[in-house]
């Protein structure tokens, strides 16, 4: 799947909605508890990071991405 940069989602945001897609860069931050968690990442082509939502039952490796440290590369 072709990476997305996170410029052109906040470029285009609508032409996103409802889509999968790949986004990369590092870690600013990962904040979790049981069920769902947020990461901050940014991929250094906008000042703004892009908030991902981490659901446990949706992540198979939820708990190794969650105990991630900060400037973690992550795809």
């Amino acid at each position: 799947m072709k990476r997305e940069l996170i410029s052109d989602i906040y470029k285009s945001p609508e032409s996103y909605d409802g889509k999968e897609i790949t986004v990369a860069g590092w870690a600013r931050s990962i904040r979790a508890s049981n069920e769902f968690g947020f990461a901050d990442l940014n991929d250094g082509s906008y000042f703004s990071s892009l908030q991902v939502v981490l659901e446990n039952q949706k992540l198979s490796n939820y708990a190794e991405v969650t105990a991630l440290n900060v400037g973690a590369a992550i795809v």
